[in-house]
């Protein structure tokens, strides 16, 4: 046990009990360097029989994901997070346990017999077992082979298997989609397996399932568009296939430096309810941002795991250090003056312990060890301690500690000399030196810091000239390493820039640039396009600073900042006027709900665009915010007629005159320019494309009422993103099929659905999904008169209002007020009714002011005045809602069962459970 940590262990083990048990969970340990928190972590997980998969995040800008990438490399896992490929199926074949073949499925012929192929299979998996099935661990049978460039993958079952034949390599999806065929094939045909006579008309359904998995549209070889969500949910399913046979234990080290991608699949794992994977990551407290705020409140929030702080050691627990370091008892000075130095960090209690004994500080007294008369004052500050050693190194030594911090945390020998122009002889002879005296050690792909902290006292104490020339030997001698190309390309990026060599930093930062913005890490991106626009000025390329805003300002769009991307786009135009700035300005500013600006935008972009016209769809765009339909279908009808032979832009018209009708309650029209877009989608042969007009019908569907057809058609969404492994389409899928089971009163599964769409637009930063979901999960608790609405109401509308999103402001308001009312706190209903009124008012929304009126008039007790402005409501939902609130004045059963009838009649059972 560790000195001081009891409690700190306690809680580990709490948690890790949980996830034997079969729960994901997380802890984050956090404190400030030298604290302990690694030694903690490590002494941990020695005493468990757990997989460890470790992995360190590096003060230098590395690759998203890196840290992950070396924890399952360690353990060849690093398949799980490779290029975001699909396999191509060639063949599926069904097996018995006799060796005969049930059922075949080939894409192309092969000159191989079947017959024979599985028979010699069978022979060669049971000789496997037969003579190696015991050495290490290992399944039970046979489970991938491999030719060249083509994989056999196998998945058993008690009574076969199935055998598929691939071009790439396979995944963790191929993996569950084949269990769940060997299930469903044996739930069908057991009895007859069981008992097989070799009948081939008893098992001719076999095929049919081999069929689904060929034809599903998965499995082409394709290369998967969302590449991170595929890649966290691939590594989530294979460490929970793993974590089968024992917990699987993550451990991430130092994640103040890991790129947000890396804190993203941290939350992720741990919010997998059903595998057995512990997650472990530490922190400096000192140096916590705003991702790691975000995953600290998620895990309290969602009950995921637990936060372990780390304080400095009590004088007792220095005092047994000493005496174990020592050998023997210290007297009361000498651990006064090392607890005082140290202010008890474990590291610092060892550094200055070692200084002490070094230059010979210490004396034996009366049977304890004393500190001399003659010591000088140690700095209060441990970087002057740790800096007072490296300067006591000669030359070489020196040199080499300081090329070494300047490489990063991990590094090697052959780098080292590559850089320094040392013969490696040479350089493994000092490394041994600096490791005997603990400022370094061997680690598993070369060397590194004993601790961080160490490498930023040395690397702080190098001038900036010399920082300089070393970053640029650093670079040179990375070009010739054989490291895959991304992880080279984000490396040397950083190190030109630090170099001061910005030719150089900017070729490869543009590609690194990429890397990070396909990968979803946002906050790593903006970061080098700063550092792009800082080197483009350098060296006079304006040209390259513009588009760098641009592209600056649409990371901002994407991560939700939307002010800021508003000033990264003015910041491109003052250099120069160009037409995708002002429409992505324009955007911007309509995102904002500031509709005048946006319109002004989009009216300079006019002016500059090759064609007026294009411009006419984001025009129409801001009619329909300020509610303004007639006007945007005038400028929706003429951008479709001159996109009659711009198949995309025809296709993006008729798409949105869709959606105005369906706002509108046009349904029969919103359905005819859907189809007619949906059409030139198939055309186009994007699959996108027509996932995202299929979800618009499936919305027309929803609002006519048709709840089973609009479960047909999201199906068929579903289908095509999940053949894409587009995770912001499950998003957009999810909430929508909350919305329709809570029309059909189907309270679990509406539930089910808004809460996946919650957790989706966490893991995607998606402010404006997550304030949807909330406002949703708000309205249904409403209903359901539980208290917790107004909670998720209260965040909703801060995640609206911070948006500028003036529809769902008010409607985030009444719903609000609402809840507010059953609770009594009418004076600030009151305040929120007259807000949302307000804003329907400026924004035309009839039917939001009627509503508002509805509350009005329940807030004043006037049932009278309610009972006739209900009457004269034509919309059946409202009426539903004013008898509602005239129930809940009065009492009467009367209003009850009129407000069922109306809400009956609007199709919205959902809300019927409110009388119950």
């Amino acid at each position: 046990m560790l000195l001081g940590r009891e409690r700190e262990i306690e809680a580990l083990e709490r948690n890790y009990a949980l996830v034997q048990g079969g729960s994901g969970r997380i802890v984050l340990v956090r404190g400030e360097a030298g604290i302990g928190k690694t030694t903690l972590v490590d002494e941990f997980l020695s005493e468990k029989d757990c997989t460890v998969l470790r992995g360190t995040c590096s003060p230098i800008l590395t690759p998203p994901l890196h840290p992950f990438r070396e924890a399952l490399k360690a353990r060849n896992l690093d398949h799980l997070l490779g290029v975001p490929r699909s396999p191509r199926i060639l063949m599926l074949y069904a097996v018995h346990d006799t060796g005969l073949l049930l059922a075949k499925v080939e894409r192309q012929e092969f000159s191989i017999d079947p017959d024979i192929f599985t028979s010699m299979l069978t022979a060669v998996s049971m000789f496997v077992k037969d003579s190696i099935g015991n050495i290490g661990e290992g399944g039970e049978y046979l489970e991938e082979l491999r030719y060249g460039d083509y994989n056999l993958v196998i998945r058993k079952g008690s009574s076969i298997m199935l055998v598929a034949i691939l071009e790439g390599k396979s995944n963790e999806f191929l993996y569950g989609d084949l269990e769940r065929a060997v299930g469903e094939i044996e739930d069908n045909f057991g009895p007859t397996l069981s008992n097989w006579s070799g009948n081939m008309e008893e098992v001719k359904g076999i095929g049919d399932i081999l069929r689904g998995i060929i034809e599903s549209g998965k499995y082409e070889g394709q290369i998967v568009e969302e590449g991170q969500n595929w890649n966290f949910e691939n590594v989530r399913l294979g460490l929970g296939r793993l974590g089968r046979e024992r917990p699987v234990c993550v451990f991430i080290d130092d994640i103040q430096w890991a790129d947000e991608a890396t804190i993203s699949l941290l939350h992720y794992l741990a919010r997998s309810d059903e595998d057995r994977i512990f997650v472990i990551a530490t922190y400096r407290s000192e140096e916590k941002n705003e991702a790691i705020e975000n995953l600290e409140d998620a895990v309290i929030r969602e009950g995921v795991g637990e936060i372990i702080p780390l304080e400095p050691l009590r004088r007792d627990d220095v005092l047994g250090i000493l005496e174990g370091m020592f050998e023997g008892e210290v007297d009361i000075d000498l651990l006064n003056y090392v607890y005082d130095v140290s202010e008890g960090i474990p590291l610092n209690v060892i550094v200055v312990a070692e200084m002490l004994l070094e230059e010979n500080l210490l004396e034996m007294k009366d049977g304890r060890l004393s500190i001399t008369g003659g010591v000088e004052e140690l700095p209060e500050v441990m970087r002057s301690i740790i800096a007072r050693r490296i300067r006591s190194l000669d030359d070489d030594a020196r040199e080499v500690l300081e090329f070494a911090a300047v490489l990063g945390s991990g590094f090697t020998a052959k780098l080292l000399a590559c850089g320094l122009e040392m013969k490696r002889v040479k350089v493994i002879r000092i490394l041994r030196g600096l490791s005997a005296r603990g400022l370094i050690r061997r680690g598993e792909r070369g060397y590194e810091f004993h601790h961080d902290y160490m490498r930023d006292v040395i690397y702080g104490e190098i001038d900036e000239e010399m920082k300089e020339e070393y970053h640029s030997l650093a670079a040179e001698c990375i070009e010739d390493v054989d490291i895959p190309d991304e992880v080279r390309v984000t490396i040397l990026a950083d190190h030109y820039y630090r170099a001061g060599k910005c030719h150089e930093a900017l070729e490869y930062s543009g590609r690194a640039l990429e890397i990070l913005m396909a990968s979803g890490s946002p906050r790593e991106a903006l970061k080098l396009a700063e550092r792009i626009i800082e080197c483009s000025k350098k060296i006079g390329d304006y040209e390259k600073v513009r588009d760098m805003l641009i592209t600056m300002g649409d990371i901002q769009a994407q991560y939700g900042e939307i002010a800021k991307a508003v000033e990264s786009y003015r910041r491109s135009l003052e250099i120069e006027e160009t037409y995708l700035a002002r429409v992505r300005l324009g955007t911007a500013l309509l995102k904002l709900g500031r509709y005048d600006e946006a319109e002004e935008e989009f009216r300079r972009a006019e002016g500059i665009a090759p064609e007026r016209e294009e411009v006419l769809i984001n025009l129409a765009n801001v009619e329909m915010k300020r509610g303004n339909m007639d006007r945007a279908e005038e400028l929706l009808k003429e951008y479709v007629e001159w996109a009659r032979d711009k198949p995309r832009e025809l296709m993006n018209g008729y798409k949105a005159l869709g959606v105005l009708y369906s706002m509108s309650s046009r349904l029969d029209e919103a359905m005819e320019y859907l189809e007619l877009a949906l059409e030139e989608a198939r055309k186009l042969e994007d699959r996108r494309a027509m996932a995202d007009v299929l979800h618009n019908i499936g919305v027309v569907h929803y609002l006519r009422g048709e709840v089973n057809r609009a479960l047909d058609t999201v199906a068929q969404v579903v289908a095509i993103r999940e053949s894409m492994a587009d995770l912001d389409g499950y998003l957009k899928a999810a909430n929508l099929l909350g919305l329709i089971h809570w029309k059909r009163g189907d309270i679990r599964n509406s539930e089910k659905y808004f809460n996946l769409s919650s957790k989706y637009a966490r893991l995607m930063g998606r402010r404006d999904a997550l304030a949807s979901a909330l406002l949703n999960m708000g309205m249904m608790k409403y209903y359901l008169r539980d208290g917790d609405s107004s909670s998720y109401l209260e965040k909703a509308l801060a995640i609206y209002r911070e948006l500028g999103s003036g529809m769902w402001i008010a409607e985030s308001l009444l719903y609000l007020a609402s809840a507010l009312l059953e609770s009594g706190d009418t004076s600030r209903a009151r305040d929120l009714v007259a807000e949302a009124k307000a804003i329907a008012k400026s924004l035309e929304m009839e039917n939001y002011g009627l509503w508002a009126r509805i509350l009005e008039l329940r807030i004043d007790g006037d049932a009278k005045s309610l009972e006739k402005f209900a009457n004269g409501l034509k919309d059946h939902a409202l009426r539903g809602i004013a008898y509602q609130h005239l129930w809940r004045m009065t009492g009467k059963e009367k209003h009850r069962e009129r407000a069922i009838e109306e809400f009956r009649e609007a199709g919205f059972e959902g809300a019927i459970v409110f009388f119950r």
